[in-house]
């Protein structure tokens, strides 16, 4: 298995793991079903942040297979408290055919360490309270509940 930073030419398999994540998600929350044209608008948008100096995106690759990526980037908070920028993890996603082998574990390490090279000292993410898999993931890799985003339906 091969970690490294995704490049333009990742992008189609970019994209196919992308459409299983988000098709995954879409079973689980109704709030998640793409838009026909969202393959569209995510090759574009991830083609874009591939070239980004506060983005990195690493893909797992096996036999010249994308497998797997992690799309990590730096943010910052209003400037009202002390804490200035921290890492956000957008998204991780490994095919299904191989989860299970501690590829996502790998992806998220790398992240990690970039994250930690530019400085930062925090890392966040969302998940969809559904995803229990994600949950328990997020969990093994150190992370803890801090704040919770409500949601009003209308």
């Amino acid at each position: 298995m091969k970690i490294r930073r995704a490049c333009l030419e990742d992008v189609p398999g970019l994209v196919s793991l992308w459409v299983e994540f988000m098709d995954y998600h879409s079973a689980l929350d109704s709030d998640f079903v793409r838009t026909l044209d969202s393959v569209e608008k995510w090759t574009s948008y991830i083609s874009t942040q591939i070239a980004e100096n506060a983005v990195r995106i690493f893909v797992a690759e096996s036999e010249a297979v994308i497998v797997g990526y992690i799309v990590a980037m730096v943010e910052s908070y209003p400037p009202i408290i002390t804490i200035k920028n921290y890492g956000f993890i957008q998204e991780i996603a490994v095919t299904e055919k191989y989860r299970r082998r501690g590829i996502a574990h790998l992806l998220f390490e790398t992240a990690e360490e970039w994250l930690r090279s530019v400085g930062l000292q925090r890392i966040e993410l969302k998940i969809d309270v559904a995803n229990e898999l994600s949950r328990s993931f997020w969990k093994k890799e150190g992370f803890e509940r801090h704040t919770e985003t409500l949601i009003k339906k209308f």
